[in-house]
């Protein structure tokens, strides 16, 4: 019967070991891109598993930071970025061991979904009380981060939080299943030698970036995230009223090229619904936040999203987070600086829309004509800096002030 059981899974097994090469190769070359684009944390992270005692530099022949900066451009390769990810599964596997696993569902289906379905079909009930439960179990969860959201993802959410790997992991995994980021996965994994890989690629990073930033909200906020049918279905609601609330809250042109690159989509062969979603994923970083706002504030999504537009609008804050994320970068500290900055400016924006919402009853104009003359203040310094060329994050730091004397008087 035991042979008999195996040779039924066999297929299983093979089409596991296969989606698990697929999901490790394709990890290698988001952290490639994102490697291109920013070596930094990638070196950030080699020094972090060395200062643990985890990973040897020599023995694994990876690069100093002056051989990658030699470089043309500075980046790390394949067979390096493939070292890291697979000590960067060792650390959190090891985390998730000596923190110990969270509970609930989400993780049990971790376990579950390990075995293969004629496995789970036959002894579900017997499954936790598998010898090696607690391994498994971390393993599995192990993979799904890291081969997603990329090696450098849960050491350097730690650095910006405080927050253990493990929580890190947790708190991604739910955001994810929140946002069903794995459907979206799956339709664009199936459109392999159909959309161009770069394509592919860009929609898997857009997917990544977006889950990363409502991670970190959720550990710096210290926000409760769903967790029970109740509260899911509720999320799930809120998230059908932004999508709605788009149309009308963000600027025509943004809008539109939306539906363009959603139409784009379309025809590539990703489903009407998927590339609705897809299209909108750059526009959707406040949503989280406007979640935590309904929560304490009791107002609608709807007009909530259109007020938090309306304020980001009024105060250039696209302008001026876009200034601090591409300014050039020349060390750690400049790195520490800019970080600082967009969260302490993240973090006001949404204190001065909570403001208005619970002072105004979500009308800003009145909140601004009581604060005029610093409006005005704030207003020449987001139009000089405009007309300058800013070579540091000295005027953004005067912004972010002004921003904080607004939001206090």
């Amino acid at each position: 019967q035991g042979f008999a059981l195996l040779t039924e899974m066999e297929g299983t097994f093979c089409h596991d070991v296969l989606a698990n090469n697929y999901l490790q190769t394709l990890s290698i070359s988001l952290d490639e891109i994102r490697c291109r684009k920013d070596v930094e944390p990638h070196l950030d992270l080699m020094d972090r598993l060395s200062r643990s005692g985890l990973l040897d530099r020599r023995d694994e022949f990876l690069p100093s930071r002056k051989e990658v900066a030699l470089r043309q451009p500075a980046r790390l390769l394949r067979p390096e970025l493939s070292v890291l990810l697979a000590y960067s599964k060792m650390s959190l596997f090891r985390n998730l061991l000596e923190e110990g696993l969270p509970k609930g569902t989400l993780i049990d289906d971790l376990l579950y979904r390990y075995f293969p379905q004629q496995a789970r079909d036959r002894y579900l009930k017997m499954l936790k009380k598998h010898p090696l439960a607690n391994e498994i179990t971390a393993t599995v969860m192990t993979n799904h981060v890291v081969d997603r959201a990329g090696s450098r993802f849960c050491l350097g959410i730690v650095r910006l939080t405080g927050a253990s790997q493990a929580r890190v992991a947790h708190t991604y995994l739910q955001v994810d299943q929140l946002m069903d980021a794995e459907g979206l996965r799956q339709e664009i994994f199936a459109l392999d030698n159909r959309l161009p890989a770069a394509e592919q690629y860009q929609i898997l990073l857009e997917i990544e970036q977006l889950l990363a930033d409502f991670t970190l909200f959720t550990l710096s906020q210290e926000m409760m995230l769903p967790t029970d049918e109740r509260s899911e279905h509720q999320f799930a609601t809120l998230l059908d009223d932004y999508i709605e609330a788009l149309p009308s809250a963000l600027p025509s042109a943004r809008w539109q090229a939306c539906q363009e690159r959603g139409q784009q989509l379309i025809t590539n062969g990703i489903s009407p619904e998927s590339a609705a979603r897809i299209a909108i994923l750059s526009q959707m970083t406040d949503f989280l936040p406007l979640v935590r706002l309904v929560n304490e504030t009791k107002l609608e999504m709807t007009p909530l999203v259109t007020l938090s537009n309306e304020v980001l609008n009024k105060l250039s804050i696209d302008m001026i987070i876009s200034g601090v994320e591409t300014m050039t970068v020349h060390d750690s500290w400049d790195r520490k600086a800019r970080e600082a900055l967009l969260g302490s400016l993240h973090n006001v924006f949404f204190q001065i829309v909570q403001k208005i919402a619970l002072e105004g009853a979500g009308e800003s104009r009145r909140f601004f004509r009581k604060r005029i003359a610093k409006y005005r203040s704030y207003r020449e310094l987001c139009d000089k800096l405009s007309r300058e060329e800013i070579t540091n994050f000295h005027p953004y730091s005067v912004l972010l002030r002004a921003l904080e004397s607004l939001l206090n008087s």
